[in-house]
């Protein structure tokens, strides 16, 4: 009999609404047929199946008809966050967090670029709808509840590949752009 493993799993599902558009709202916590640790999965009778480590998701009587009759493209992000003392989850009391390099990487609310209609998100990329460093922050403390540092590194550019000549400062993507509600500025340098 196959086995999938894991203690506390959780699997959240949700199916997109545009084809190739990751979903970002209704997302579903689907049932596992068990999730204790070493515990045998009893809907699946093959043992090709049986992956330590994998999770397996079914579907049974899914109505297709809302996907034109085929099976839609699916994303799931499977976690299991650890907590005992002696895990290395439990043990860790502090992080260096190096964000991605962008203008708005640290914004605690949601900045859009453009005008009119033709409007970008410059700092939601994740599912949850709310901007990265907090999704980052709440993935953290849900996986190292422990955590009572965080070191944050910032970027700056080099002017220069002479490290004589070289003058360390804050910089833009472009020199032109329109985000609201907050426009781009570092102690007093702004974006022009």
């Amino acid at each position: 009999m196959a086995r999938a493993q894991g203690a506390r799993s959780q699997l959240a599902a949700a199916f997109e609404t545009t084809y190739g558009t990751a979903p970002t709202s209704g997302f579903m916590q689907m049932p596992f047929a068990s999730a204790s640790l070493g515990a045998e999965q009893p809907l699946l009778a093959s043992e090709l199946l049986g992956y330590r480590g994998t999770a397996y998701v079914m579907f049974e009587e899914l109505d297709l008809t809302p996907f034109g009759n085929r099976i839609p493209q699916l994303s799931f992000e499977v976690f299991r966050p650890l907590v005992e003392a002696d895990t290395a989850e439990g043990m860790v009391r502090s992080v260096t967090m190096i964000p991605g390099s962008g203008e708005f990487v640290h914004a605690a609310e949601p900045i859009t670029r453009g005008t009119g209609g033709s409007t970008a998100s410059e700092n939601v990329n994740n599912q949850t709808g709310q901007p990265d460093i907090l999704a980052a922050l709440d993935n953290l403390q849900a996986a190292a509840p422990n955590i009572g540092n965080v070191s944050l590194v910032v970027s700056w550019f080099g002017l220069d590949l002479r490290a004589g000549n070289c003058q360390i400062r804050p910089g833009v993507e472009m020199a032109t752009k329109t985000t609201t509600p907050k426009t781009w500025s570092v102690n007093g340098v702004t974006r022009s």
